[in-house]
């Protein structure tokens, strides 16, 4: 089993380049957004009390679901967006999981430029799903600078797909883990 497991800041383009992908590999995948999204009717992101148990609930369920996949053979692609600390310790933790239950995990970190997340975070796709404002975005990005960090100690692609199709992304996430 393979889990790739894209990750990157907001509007980095990891949902568009992981359903590519999925097409070209024949893999599921995961759209955490939709998870997320569940979580949030009942703990709202804009609820400092209830927004810890969102995140706690939503990396829980995110860590069972590839720990089944893992378990039973399912190749998977996912994405993950978050911009703290607390990330590289989530990544750690897939990480353990996935090769406790023999599966392999391939690390993507996509990171364009801030001018082209600027760009993207206003297209009309991510409405009511995702960040979909630069004011937010900007807010974002200087209170979480981890977001475009990449995960240490861990051999991986690292992409700028500033200028690059999401199909040309694929290519290189292909090639460069022999998939």
């Amino acid at each position: 089993m393979n889990l790739i497991f894209i990750y990157g800041p907001p509007a980095a383009g990891k949902l568009t380049v992981a359903k590519e992908l999925g097409k070209k590999l024949g893999y599921r995948v995961f759209n955490n957004h939709t998870l997320v999204g569940c979580i949030a009717n009942v703990f709202p992101f804009d609820d400092e009390k209830l927004d810890p148990i969102l995140k706690k609930l939503s990396l829980k369920y995110r860590l069972d679901i590839y720990r089944q996949a893992a378990r039973h053979n399912v190749d998977l692609i996912t994405t993950y967006g978050g911009g703290s600390t607390e990330k590289f310790k989530f990544f750690k933790d897939i990480e353990r999981v996935i090769k406790k239950e023999g599966g392999k995990i391939l690390f993507v970190q996509l990171n364009p430029s801030i001018e082209t997340l600027y760009k993207r975070v206003v297209s009309p796709e991510r409405r009511k799903v995702k960040i979909d404002s630069v004011s937010y975005l900007k807010k974002q990005l200087k209170n979480h600078p981890k977001y475009t960090e990449k995960i240490p100690r861990t051999n991986h692609i690292v992409i700028d797909n500033t200028n690059k199709t999401p199909k040309k992304v694929v290519e290189e996430i292909i090639s460069h883990y022999g998939i």
